[in-house]
Protein backbone atom coordinates (compact mmCIF):
# COMPACT_ATOMS: atom_id res chain seq x y z
CA UNK A 1 0.00 0.00 0.00
CA UNK A 2 1.18 3.54 -0.62
CA UNK A 3 1.13 6.10 2.14
CA UNK A 4 -0.91 9.25 1.55
CA UNK A 5 -0.75 10.63 5.09
CA UNK A 6 2.87 11.60 5.69
CA UNK A 7 5.72 13.48 4.10
CA UNK A 8 9.38 12.49 4.52
CA UNK A 9 11.50 14.83 6.60
CA UNK A 10 15.22 14.86 7.38
CA UNK A 11 17.30 16.09 10.26
CA UNK A 12 20.61 17.79 9.59
CA UNK A 13 23.71 15.67 10.31
CA UNK A 14 25.24 15.86 13.77
CA UNK A 15 28.75 14.90 14.78
CA UNK A 16 29.10 11.60 16.64
CA UNK A 17 30.86 12.30 19.92
CA UNK A 18 30.85 9.00 21.78
CA UNK A 19 34.37 7.76 22.44
CA UNK A 20 33.44 4.10 21.99
CA UNK A 21 31.92 4.79 18.59
CA UNK A 22 34.98 6.76 17.51
CA UNK A 23 37.14 3.81 18.45
CA UNK A 24 34.84 1.29 16.78
CA UNK A 25 34.36 3.34 13.63
CA UNK A 26 38.09 3.67 13.05
CA UNK A 27 38.34 -0.11 12.75
CA UNK A 28 35.08 -0.74 10.91
CA UNK A 29 36.56 -1.06 7.43
CA UNK A 30 38.75 -3.90 8.67
CA UNK A 31 35.73 -5.92 9.72
CA UNK A 32 33.19 -7.95 7.83
CA UNK A 33 29.69 -8.44 9.17
CA UNK A 34 29.28 -11.90 10.62
CA UNK A 35 27.28 -13.90 8.07
CA UNK A 36 23.52 -13.95 8.54
CA UNK A 37 22.65 -16.70 11.00
CA UNK A 38 20.08 -18.47 8.89
CA UNK A 39 20.90 -21.60 10.86
CA UNK A 40 19.52 -19.96 13.99
CA UNK A 41 16.51 -22.03 15.02
CA UNK A 42 13.29 -20.11 15.55
CA UNK A 43 11.52 -21.00 18.77
CA UNK A 44 7.74 -20.92 18.90
CA UNK A 45 7.03 -19.25 22.24
CA UNK A 46 3.27 -19.70 22.07
CA UNK A 47 0.06 -18.46 20.45
CA UNK A 48 -2.45 -16.25 22.28
CA UNK A 49 -5.30 -14.13 20.98
CA UNK A 50 -4.60 -15.20 17.42
CA UNK A 51 -0.99 -13.96 17.59
CA UNK A 52 2.06 -16.24 17.50
CA UNK A 53 5.24 -15.18 19.31
CA UNK A 54 8.60 -16.44 18.05
CA UNK A 55 12.27 -15.85 18.86
CA UNK A 56 15.62 -16.64 17.26
CA UNK A 57 19.00 -16.39 19.02
CA UNK A 58 22.58 -15.92 17.91
CA UNK A 59 25.93 -15.12 19.55
CA UNK A 60 27.91 -11.97 18.90
CA UNK A 61 31.64 -12.85 19.12
CA UNK A 62 34.04 -11.24 21.54
CA UNK A 63 35.34 -7.85 20.47
CA UNK A 64 38.14 -5.67 21.83
CA UNK A 65 38.49 -2.17 20.39
CA UNK A 66 36.39 -3.05 17.34
CA UNK A 67 32.78 -4.10 16.84
CA UNK A 68 31.05 -7.25 15.63
CA UNK A 69 27.45 -7.77 14.65
CA UNK A 70 24.96 -10.21 13.20
CA UNK A 71 21.44 -10.39 11.81
CA UNK A 72 19.03 -13.30 12.16
CA UNK A 73 15.52 -14.28 11.14
CA UNK A 74 12.70 -14.99 13.58
CA UNK A 75 10.50 -16.97 11.19
CA UNK A 76 6.73 -16.76 11.56
CA UNK A 77 5.88 -19.31 8.85
CA UNK A 78 4.62 -19.24 5.29
CA UNK A 79 1.00 -18.58 6.31
CA UNK A 80 1.83 -15.78 8.76
CA UNK A 81 2.57 -12.06 8.60
CA UNK A 82 4.67 -10.24 11.19
CA UNK A 83 2.79 -7.43 12.93
CA UNK A 84 5.74 -6.37 15.08
CA UNK A 85 9.19 -7.38 16.12
CA UNK A 86 12.25 -6.38 18.01
CA UNK A 87 15.76 -7.24 19.09
CA UNK A 88 17.72 -7.40 22.33
CA UNK A 89 21.43 -7.69 23.07
CA UNK A 90 22.78 -9.13 26.30
CA UNK A 91 25.69 -7.49 28.07
CA UNK A 92 26.64 -3.89 28.74
CA UNK A 93 23.88 -1.70 27.22
CA UNK A 94 26.26 1.25 26.85
CA UNK A 95 28.13 -0.63 24.10
CA UNK A 96 25.29 -2.81 22.73
CA UNK A 97 23.37 -1.44 19.73
CA UNK A 98 20.17 -2.57 18.00
CA UNK A 99 20.63 -1.94 14.29
CA UNK A 100 17.40 -3.22 12.80
CA UNK A 101 14.10 -5.09 12.91
CA UNK A 102 12.55 -5.81 9.51
CA UNK A 103 8.83 -6.55 10.00
CA UNK A 104 7.20 -8.18 7.00
CA UNK A 105 5.70 -11.24 5.37
CA UNK A 106 6.74 -14.52 7.03
CA UNK A 107 8.74 -13.02 9.90
CA UNK A 108 11.25 -10.54 11.29
CA UNK A 109 14.87 -9.97 10.38
CA UNK A 110 16.68 -8.27 13.22
CA UNK A 111 20.22 -7.38 14.07
CA UNK A 112 22.67 -5.63 16.30
CA UNK A 113 26.33 -5.18 17.18
CA UNK A 114 28.49 -4.62 20.22
CA UNK A 115 31.93 -3.29 21.14
CA UNK A 116 34.45 -4.05 23.90
CA UNK A 117 32.64 -7.16 25.15
CA UNK A 118 32.98 -10.96 25.41
CA UNK A 119 30.59 -13.30 23.58
CA UNK A 120 27.02 -12.11 24.10
CA UNK A 121 23.57 -13.25 22.99
CA UNK A 122 21.53 -11.49 20.29
CA UNK A 123 17.79 -12.30 20.31
CA UNK A 124 15.26 -11.34 17.64
CA UNK A 125 11.51 -11.51 18.34
CA UNK A 126 8.59 -11.77 15.95
CA UNK A 127 4.86 -11.33 16.54
CA UNK A 128 2.81 -13.04 13.84
CA UNK A 129 -0.78 -12.98 12.57
CA UNK A 130 -2.81 -14.95 10.04
CA UNK A 131 -5.55 -12.32 9.80
CA UNK A 132 -6.43 -11.27 6.23
CA UNK A 133 -6.97 -7.74 7.61
CA UNK A 134 -3.18 -7.38 8.18
CA UNK A 135 -0.82 -6.02 5.54
CA UNK A 136 2.79 -4.80 5.61
CA UNK A 137 4.77 -2.17 3.73
CA UNK A 138 8.04 -0.27 3.96
CA UNK A 139 9.56 3.10 3.02
CA UNK A 140 13.15 4.24 2.84
CA UNK A 141 15.32 7.36 2.67
CA UNK A 142 19.03 7.87 2.05
CA UNK A 143 21.37 8.83 4.85
CA UNK A 144 23.55 11.90 4.25
CA UNK A 145 27.27 11.21 4.17
CA UNK A 146 28.34 9.79 7.56
CA UNK A 147 28.50 10.48 10.37
CA UNK A 148 24.87 11.53 10.03
CA UNK A 149 21.33 10.96 11.27
CA UNK A 150 17.96 10.77 9.57
CA UNK A 151 14.35 10.28 10.64
CA UNK A 152 10.95 10.24 8.99
CA UNK A 153 7.37 9.01 9.40
CA UNK A 154 5.35 6.81 7.10
CA UNK A 155 1.82 5.58 7.47
CA UNK A 156 -1.05 3.24 6.75
CA UNK A 157 -3.11 4.19 3.71
CA UNK A 158 -6.12 2.79 5.57
CA UNK A 159 -6.82 1.30 8.95
CA UNK A 160 -4.57 1.39 11.99
CA UNK A 161 -0.93 0.59 12.62
CA UNK A 162 -0.23 -2.69 14.45
CA UNK A 163 3.53 -2.46 14.77
CA UNK A 164 6.69 -1.66 12.92
CA UNK A 165 10.45 -1.65 12.84
CA UNK A 166 13.45 0.32 11.64
CA UNK A 167 16.33 -1.10 9.61
CA UNK A 168 19.78 0.48 9.22
CA UNK A 169 23.03 -0.90 7.78
CA UNK A 170 23.62 -3.66 10.30
CA UNK A 171 27.18 -2.99 11.41
CA UNK A 172 27.66 0.63 10.37
CA UNK A 173 24.64 2.23 12.09
CA UNK A 174 22.08 1.89 14.84
CA UNK A 175 18.36 2.49 15.37
CA UNK A 176 17.32 5.72 17.07
CA UNK A 177 13.60 5.79 17.69
CA UNK A 178 10.95 3.34 16.47
CA UNK A 179 7.38 4.16 17.56
CA UNK A 180 3.74 4.31 16.39
CA UNK A 181 2.80 7.76 15.11
CA UNK A 182 -0.24 10.00 14.86
CA UNK A 183 -1.11 11.42 11.47
CA UNK A 184 -2.82 14.65 10.42
CA UNK A 185 -6.29 13.50 11.44
CA UNK A 186 -8.70 14.84 14.05
CA UNK A 187 -7.55 12.70 16.96
CA UNK A 188 -4.25 12.43 18.84
CA UNK A 189 -4.04 8.63 18.82
CA UNK A 190 -0.77 7.21 17.37
CA UNK A 191 -2.62 4.76 15.14
CA UNK A 192 -1.80 6.18 11.71
CA UNK A 193 1.78 5.14 10.97
CA UNK A 194 5.30 4.52 12.18
CA UNK A 195 8.10 6.92 13.06
CA UNK A 196 11.76 5.91 12.87
CA UNK A 197 15.24 7.34 12.97
CA UNK A 198 18.82 6.12 12.91
CA UNK A 199 22.46 7.17 13.06
CA UNK A 200 24.98 6.20 10.39
CA UNK A 201 28.51 5.88 11.74
CA UNK A 202 30.54 4.83 8.72
CA UNK A 203 30.36 4.36 4.96
CA UNK A 204 28.05 1.39 4.34
CA UNK A 205 27.15 -0.71 1.30
CA UNK A 206 23.49 0.36 1.57
CA UNK A 207 23.37 3.68 3.43
CA UNK A 208 19.59 3.84 3.74
CA UNK A 209 17.09 3.88 6.57
CA UNK A 210 14.02 1.68 6.10
CA UNK A 211 10.81 1.80 8.11
CA UNK A 212 8.77 -1.40 8.03
CA UNK A 213 5.23 -1.38 9.36
CA UNK A 214 2.08 -3.48 9.62
CA UNK A 215 -1.48 -2.18 9.35
CA UNK A 216 -4.91 -3.63 10.04
CA UNK A 217 -8.33 -2.77 8.67
CA UNK A 218 -9.83 -4.51 11.70
CA UNK A 219 -10.70 -2.98 15.09
CA UNK A 220 -8.50 -0.16 16.36
CA UNK A 221 -5.78 -1.32 18.78
CA UNK A 222 -5.04 0.35 22.10
CA UNK A 223 -1.83 2.38 22.28
CA UNK A 224 -0.03 2.55 25.62
CA UNK A 225 3.17 4.31 26.68
CA UNK A 226 5.38 5.00 29.69
CA UNK A 227 8.19 7.53 30.15
CA UNK A 228 11.21 8.05 32.38
CA UNK A 229 14.23 10.32 32.64
CA UNK A 230 17.63 8.91 31.64
CA UNK A 231 20.64 10.77 33.09
CA UNK A 232 23.51 11.54 30.72
CA UNK A 233 25.96 8.67 30.18
CA UNK A 234 23.50 6.28 31.85
CA UNK A 235 21.00 3.58 30.90
CA UNK A 236 17.42 2.70 31.83
CA UNK A 237 15.07 -0.20 31.06
CA UNK A 238 11.41 0.76 30.61
CA UNK A 239 8.28 -1.39 30.35
CA UNK A 240 4.70 -0.71 29.39
CA UNK A 241 2.02 -3.35 29.90
CA UNK A 242 -1.12 -4.14 27.91
CA UNK A 243 -4.27 -4.48 29.99
CA UNK A 244 -5.74 -7.98 30.08
CA UNK A 245 -7.18 -9.57 28.06
CA UNK A 246 -5.24 -7.74 25.34
CA UNK A 247 -1.96 -8.92 23.80
CA UNK A 248 0.91 -6.88 22.39
CA UNK A 249 1.17 -6.79 18.58
CA UNK A 250 4.10 -4.37 18.32
CA UNK A 251 6.00 -1.64 20.09
CA UNK A 252 9.12 0.45 20.30
CA UNK A 253 10.88 3.32 22.02
CA UNK A 254 11.83 6.97 21.54
CA UNK A 255 14.11 9.47 23.27
CA UNK A 256 13.83 13.25 23.36
CA UNK A 257 17.33 13.86 21.96
CA UNK A 258 18.89 13.45 18.50
CA UNK A 259 19.47 9.92 17.16
CA UNK A 260 23.24 10.17 17.53
CA UNK A 261 22.97 11.00 21.26
CA UNK A 262 21.23 7.78 22.36
CA UNK A 263 20.78 4.20 21.26
CA UNK A 264 18.67 1.13 22.00
CA UNK A 265 20.24 -2.00 23.46
CA UNK A 266 16.82 -3.73 23.50
CA UNK A 267 13.36 -3.17 22.08
CA UNK A 268 11.17 -6.26 22.38
CA UNK A 269 7.94 -7.82 23.68
CA UNK A 270 8.05 -9.27 27.20
CA UNK A 271 6.21 -11.79 29.37
CA UNK A 272 4.49 -10.42 32.45
CA UNK A 273 3.50 -12.01 35.76
CA UNK A 274 0.76 -14.22 34.34
CA UNK A 275 0.58 -18.02 34.24
CA UNK A 276 2.08 -18.50 30.77
CA UNK A 277 5.60 -17.89 29.44
CA UNK A 278 4.60 -16.08 26.26
CA UNK A 279 5.93 -12.52 25.69
CA UNK A 280 2.49 -11.13 24.90
CA UNK A 281 2.03 -8.78 27.87
CA UNK A 282 3.77 -5.58 26.82
CA UNK A 283 6.89 -3.94 25.45
CA UNK A 284 10.34 -3.46 26.96
CA UNK A 285 13.14 -1.13 25.89
CA UNK A 286 16.66 -0.53 27.20
CA UNK A 287 17.88 2.97 26.37
CA UNK A 288 21.44 4.31 26.66
CA UNK A 289 21.83 8.09 26.87
CA UNK A 290 25.11 8.89 25.13
CA UNK A 291 24.65 12.67 25.30
CA UNK A 292 25.72 15.28 27.82
CA UNK A 293 22.27 16.13 29.21
CA UNK A 294 19.35 14.16 30.70
CA UNK A 295 16.80 12.90 28.17
CA UNK A 296 13.23 11.63 28.36
CA UNK A 297 12.78 8.07 27.16
CA UNK A 298 9.40 6.65 26.16
CA UNK A 299 8.42 3.04 25.54
CA UNK A 300 5.28 2.31 23.48
CA UNK A 301 3.10 -0.79 23.04
CA UNK A 302 0.33 -1.60 20.59
CA UNK A 303 -2.27 -3.84 22.25
CA UNK A 304 -5.01 -5.89 20.55
CA UNK A 305 -7.68 -8.44 21.41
Amino acid sequence: MRSTRFHCSRRLPRALTRAVLTCATSAALLLGLVGSSQAATTQNLGTLGGLKYVRADSTLPETVGTRTGDYINAYCGSDWTATGGGAALAGDPSVSFVSGSDVGKYGVYGGGWHALQPDRKLSVYGICSKSPAVSTDKRYADFPFPPSTIGFTTGCAAGHVLGGGVETPYLDAHVGLTVPADGPDADKTPDDGWRGSGALLDVANSPILLIHYACTTGPQPTYRASTTQVPHSDQRTLKVTCQAPQHVSGGGASVSGPADEFHLAASRPFDGVDADQVPDDGWLATVSNDGTAPQTARVSAVCVG
